[in-house]
């Protein structure tokens, strides 16, 4: 017996287009787990996830005719996504968000790094897979992505948790490739910060 046919993109907008119902859930069925993701990814809340998804789906059903086809419908959902997120996001922020330079690694007058030499010196690469995987790891690792700025924790996610390429990531956020590169660079040097702070401490 041959495998059902997936439907291509394009018939999936064509037919979404028509009313069709059964589009929208096939578009959900290969979307919808990324959407949340990239939603909790940004929101750090499961609730506020779950409805962003909703919305991000409901809004395509109700304005497919809004997409012209410039972009492939999947960086489409994925920009209407990000921003839906950040929006909610910024509606109910977290105190415990704080300047992203406050995280970064500080330097002396001399070019050393400042800081406790424990985690000024702290190199992962022997680090044992069960240590990294821990619960207190993810926990501060957790800690750590809650505290990035918005934007900088949009462009991780995309690019780190997602798989998107500097190229689709920008276009999803509406910003060039090399604020994208800036942003990753600048966002994974906080995260490493923060981490060799948690586990020079533990």
């Amino acid at each position: 017996m041959r495998p059902l046919a997936v439907p291509a993109e394009s018939q999936l907008v064509e037919r979404l287009r028509a009313g069709d119902a059964g589009a929208l859930e096939a578009l959900m069925d290969r979307y919808g787990s990324r959407v949340w993701r990239l939603a909790f990814g940004i929101t750090r809340n499961e609730a506020d996830a779950e409805e962003v998804m909703q919305d991000v789906f409901l809004n395509l059903y109700r304005k497919i005719d809004a997409f012209e086809g410039r972009a492939t419908l999947g960086t489409w959902i994925y920009r209407v996504a990000a921003n839906a997120a950040l929006i909610k996001h910024r509606g109910k922020r977290f105190e415990l968000e704080v300047a992203l330079e406050e995280q970064l690694p500080t330097f002396k007058a001399d070019g050393h790094r400042e800081g406790d030499r424990a985690w000024v010196l702290a190199d992962w690469s022997n680090t044992p897979e069960e240590q990294l995987l821990s619960d207190e790891t993810r926990s501060a690792l957790n800690r750590a992505i809650d505290a990035l700025p918005d934007h900088y924790r949009a462009v991780l996610v995309l690019r780190d948790v997602e798989g998107l390429s500097n190229e689709e990531v920008a276009e999803t956020l509406d910003e060039s490739v090399a604020t994208v590169k800036s942003r990753l660079h600048r966002a994974r040097m906080a995260l490493r910060e923060q981490l060799s702070r948690s586990l020079a401490r533990s």
